[in-house]
């Protein structure tokens, strides 16, 4: 029941509510509500190779013992450097399962890294493999492996 006294209080307290949800509205637009910041960037968990200048024979595994990811997280992936010395050759990663291996080309089936070039490649790595490198060409190559956490 409403009178005239009570008329202008009602009519006060709505507005007031109004102005709440107004002011609250404005408040969490999506023109000023900030988006969460990426995530970082994934770290260097460890070096796994640092080979000043080994020989690479054509075709051939260029690590004594090959990679295999560590069961540690979730997604792990190589960063490989690699820098041919002396002869340009097509650079290979070799991906092992214990009865199988495959061979992928960075840079294409023909495309050969240039010689006295640095490269950088990055690539998905599964504890199900052991990793490898090979070159299409005989040739001398510096190495930096890296294991990264995704």
């Amino acid at each position: 029941m409403t009178n005239r006294h009570t008329k202008p209080i009602l009519i006060a307290f709505y507005a007031a509510i109004l102005a709440l949800f107004v002011g609250f509205s404005v408040y969490l637009s999506p023109d000023q509500v900030q988006a969460s910041p990426p995530p970082p960037p994934s770290k260097p968990t460890a070096i796994v190779v640092d080979e000043a200048a080994v020989t690479a024979t054509a075709d051939q595994p260029i690590l004594g013992t090959g990679l295999t990811p560590s069961d540690r997280y979730p997604s792990v992936s190589y960063e490989i450097s690699v820098a041919c010395i002396t002869t340009g050759a097509v650079f290979r990663v070799t991906e092992n399962d214990g009865s199988t291996t495959r061979k992928y080309a960075f840079n294409g089936p023909t495309g050969a890294l240039t010689a006295d070039c640095a490269y950088t490649f990055t690539w998905g790595g599964s504890s199900a493999y052991t990793y490898n490198f090979e070159a299409g060409t005989t040739t001398t190559v510096k190495l930096l492996v890296q294991e990264r956490q995704e």
